[in-house]
């Protein structure tokens, strides 16, 4: 699973990369880097999971990922285009 959720936070921050270079969009560039460090950070304390570790880094990337959903709905609902570039 963290190795899932590793690729699933580099293809975020990548494409907040993309995003910037793309348009110039800091907005994009910010959100990319910050999301998917937090997947990716979330990742590693699914790998360290032990005892006092609870479910919250699956609820960090749960919330990381409804974010991303709903900042990719609205600029959709917007533009039209599910790649707005």
């Amino acid at each position: 699973m963290p190795a899932l959720t590793y690729a699933y936070g580099a293809v975020v921050a990548i494409g907040g990369m993309l995003g910037y270079l793309g348009r110039g969009s800091k907005a994009s560039l910010g959100w990319g880097l910050l999301l998917g460090t937090l997947i990716c950070w979330s990742g590693l304390r699914m790998k360290d999971r032990g005892p006092g570790v609870r479910g919250y880094p699956f609820g960090i990337a749960l919330v990381c990922s409804l974010c991303l959903a709903a900042l990719s709905s609205m600029s959709f609902l917007r533009t039209g285009k599910v790649w707005p570039l």
